[in-house]
């Protein structure tokens, strides 16, 4: 197993260093379901209204590759069920690292030939930063508010074919709006599209 991986680092850092044209997948998109749980305190002392809630959402993404080792993400989480009558729905964005090996899936073409690789397993982690909106019910009316909200996520993605994978998360955010702040955590699973 040791020989076989040294000689693909071999071949492959030969191809780098002769020059050879290398094509990188540099996009992917995902969507999927996941769950956002919330936890919201407004005002303070004896004026102050705190509640939770679950709620499902539908995810979809937009991943963006400069290198093989990292990315940039923009998308958004659309509430679609609760289990009360708050909600919350999230754009934003994040920046994912990649362990255990390269990021993405790609091609290095030689005059006799191509070597074409396919991670079979990708582990991500980063910092995100997404903007907010927050319906919730107090005892007397029910409410909205704008939250910032900045925290960190970790996953994995287990690539299926060259063009197809599956993405399981979990993500951690601390929000604060205009009058509410906030603890979100959220998880969930997509499929994924390479191109």
């Amino acid at each position: 197993m040791e020989l076989k991986r040294f000689l693909n680092i071999a071949i492959l850092s030969g191809a780098f260093v002769i020059g050879r044209a290398r094509a990188f997948n540099s996009t992917q998109i995902s969507a999927g379901a996941g769950m956002t749980m919330t936890s919201y305190s407004e005002g303070t002392g004896e004026t102050q209204a705190s509640g939770s809630s679950s709620t499902i959402g539908l995810n979809v993404g937009y991943e963006y590759f400069p290198g093989t080792g990292y990315s940039f993400v923009v998308g958004g989480s659309i509430p679609i069920l609760g289990v009360s009558e708050t909600s919350i729905l999230m754009i934003g964005g994040a920046m994912n690292f990649y362990f255990m090996g390269l990021g993405t899936s790609g091609s290095f073409f030689g005059e006799d030939g191509a070597i074409s690789f396919n991670p079979g397993m990708r582990l991500f982690a980063g910092p995100t930063i997404n903007v907010g909106y927050l319906v919730y019910q107090t005892e007397t009316a029910k409410k909205s508010d704008v939250l910032f909200d900045v925290g960190a996520h970790a996953g994995v993605v287990y690539n299926l074919s060259q063009s197809y994978g599956v993405k399981a998360y979990a993500a951690f955010g601390r929000g604060v709006g205009v009058v509410t702040s906030s603890i979100n955590m959220r998880f969930g699973a997509e499929g994924v599209y390479i191109f």
